[in-house]
């Protein structure tokens, strides 16, 4: 299995119910592909850099849905907050693959137990008083609007076309890795992402 990396930065923010403000959030997506074997867009931008404005929502909106974790689990999350699209165009398959795909990486600040990407703010002394706790970003696709994805089992291959463009879209969602909404503590949250070309 050969990868390509892409890194995706997110800084987002969720606020206790009945805050007398609310606040914004925002996903930023930058990165490159290093021996790239597809050109690769995220939104249209090739070279995957790219800011996406997020809304912030109280954290009751973390119930609002039933998630369903790569391990089998289930987690409770907000409606989609953003679909990005990854599209991939101009592919040379490595050798013996006829298909390719995109893997959201469980590597990095990914949590395998909960299919989210953690927050990376926890672990300044900077940030952590500040810091959103009990509260991860997931990415859902729209076939598959329920279930959370991360790895390569729960990649979507295609076989691409010559001079033919490959569209994923994935859904951004804020998810609640905390065992009750009561532990939910309202701040910032800044993650990092990674995903992945893989080929069959």
């Amino acid at each position: 299995m050969i990868k390509r990396n892409l890194l995706a930065v997110a800084i987002l923010s969720v606020v206790a119910t009945g805050a007398a403000q609310a606040s914004d959030g925002q996903i930023q997506l930058n990165g490159n592909i290093l021996n790239q074997t597809c050109t690769v867009a995220v939104d249209g931008t090739p070279t995957a850099n790219s800011t996406i404005v997020l809304d912030g929502v109280p954290a009751a909106d973390l119930e609002k849905n039933t998630l369903n974790t790569v391990s089998g689990g289930t987690l409770k999350g907000s409606d989609v907050m953003r679909t990005i699209q990854i599209t991939l165009q101009d592919c040379a398959l490595p050798s013996g693959k006829t298909k390719v795909g995109v893997s959201f990486d469980n590597t990095g600040y990914g949590q395998s137990a909960y299919s989210t990407y953690r927050n990376m703010l926890l672990d300044s002394i900077n940030t952590v008083a500040t810091a959103a706790r009990g509260v991860g970003i997931g990415f859902t696709a729209p076939a598959s609007a329920s279930d959370l994805v991360m790895g390569e089992t729960k990649s979507e291959f295609t076989a691409p076309e010559a001079g033919g463009v490959l569209a994923y879209d994935y859904q951004i969602r804020y998810v609640r890795t905390a065992d009750a909404a009561a532990d939910v503590v309202a701040g910032d949250l800044d993650s990092v992402a990674t995903f992945s070309l893989v080929y069959e």
